[in-house]
């Protein structure tokens, strides 16, 4: 439930998530996700506006290549700007391939944890980026 656009002549990027889309293995889990932490009905989206810095469309091959994404992420409401590496190439059908992780803390996105289960959980999580533009 993500939707993603990338312009390949300048390296600008735009990811939209829906955050009912995290799917977990208790459903106890998701609804306080969704419900205490997110707050999912007021903000029901993460988005990340960027580009990839030093652009250059002639450099993509099927070898990866490193490059560093800047720009701004936004979560509950809340934008902070992002730096992060990843690496981007053509698969073997020719689908270009962009992947990145990084880290976020929950307080940078005013995200408050309960006392009760502060102990259990992180406030530091790591987000997987992985983008396939497909014809």
């Amino acid at each position: 439930q993500v939707s993603s656009v990338a312009n390949l002549d300048d390296g600008q990027m735009v990811f939209s998530l829906l955050m009912k889309a995290f799917v977990f293995e208790k459903s106890l889990m998701q609804a306080h996700f969704n419900e205490k932490y997110v707050e999912s009905e007021e903000y029901p989206k993460a988005v990340f506006k960027g580009q990839i810095q030093n652009f250059d469309k002639s450099k993509i091959s099927t070898t990866p290549i490193e490059v560093t994404a800047k720009g701004f992420l936004t979560i509950h409401g809340e934008t902070n700007e992002v730096t992060t590496t990843g690496q981007i190439y053509f698969d073997k059908a020719g689908q270009l391939i962009v992947k990145s992780k990084f880290n976020i803390k929950l307080d940078d996105y005013k995200i408050k944890i309960p006392s009760a289960v502060k102990d259990n959980l992180s406030n530091t999580i790591s987000i997987n980026m992985q983008y396939e533009k497909l014809d």
